[in-house]
């Protein structure tokens, strides 16, 4: 093998390694209903890969699903989110966003809970949910 190969070698498997945690860990999304009693939430989720289906959630359920984030570091799942008068539709999984906010001593699970105040998601660090998109204000009621 030639010198330049050898680096060449060594390089790829150094950028192989270095991302391996990236393309090797699997993700897991749980999005919970939690808009009170008798109230259902929709859900419709896709990447540029996958269509996850329509799923109804009674209050206190929740809708899962697991992947793994492409070589590249891009992998999106959006989801449109229909409950009573109220519609949405928002970015869930970014891996530029949420690789990391996601973390849980190397379980990589996002939780996001559905209320009426909007989308809330859970921060490891402050073991709080926080608000992360509100419910557009012309659908809500008042």
């Amino acid at each position: 093998m030639t010198p330049f190969n050898s680096y060449l070698l060594i390089l790829v498997l150094t950028l192989a390694l270095s991302q391996s945690s990236v393309v090797l860990s699997k993700y897991h999304v749980h999005i919970g209903s939690d808009l009170g009693e008798g109230l259902e939430l929709g859900i419709h989720c896709k990447s540029g890969d996958d269509d996850l289906g329509i799923h109804w959630l009674p209050y206190g359920t929740n809708f899962t699903w697991s992947f793994n984030i492409n070589l590249w570091g891009t992998t999106l799942f959006y989801c449109n989110f229909q409950w009573e008068h109220v519609t949405g539709h928002y970015n869930i999984f970014e891996a530029g966003r949420d690789r990391n906010r996601c973390c849980n001593a190397c379980y990589d699970n996002c939780y996001w809970a559905a209320k009426q105040g909007g989308l809330y998601f859970y921060n490891y660090e402050t073991k709080n949910y926080e608000l992360q998109y509100p419910w557009p204000m012309s659908m809500v009621k008042t």
